[in-house]
């Protein structure tokens, strides 16, 4: 058998190739674990502002979020973490600052 890895942007694979029997098998990968830049927390917070879904960049997942708010000087903190792939994002300050017309253009 021959073995290849085969990258692609969600689902990166092995492919097993048997010359003989021209069959061959594919193995799913785990994508990899990444931070999310900013760019990204300030989109998934704008997204869950409207009440959009809040899924993962690389995998399309589900996040597992977790908001903590400070009433007294109006901050919050908010850290995601995918279910999947475990890649995850912090951010902290004031929710209400972050532009729409930003992260959209």
């Amino acid at each position: 058998m021959q073995g290849d890895f085969v990258k692609t942007t969600y689902a990166d694979h092995l492919v097993l190739t048997c010359n003989r029997g021209k069959e061959s098998v594919s193995i799913p990968q785990r994508p990899r674990q990444q931070q999310f830049n900013l760019p990204q927390v300030e989109g998934l917070i704008i997204n869950l502002r409207r009440g959009d879904n809040v899924l993962c960049y690389r995998c399309q997942s589900k996040l597992d979020m977790s908001n903590e708010e400070r009433a007294h000087n109006g901050t919050a903190s908010f850290s995601f973490t995918c279910v999947r792939c475990l890649s995850w994002g912090e951010w902290e300050g004031n929710p209400s600052l972050i532009s729409t017309e930003a992260a959209v253009g």
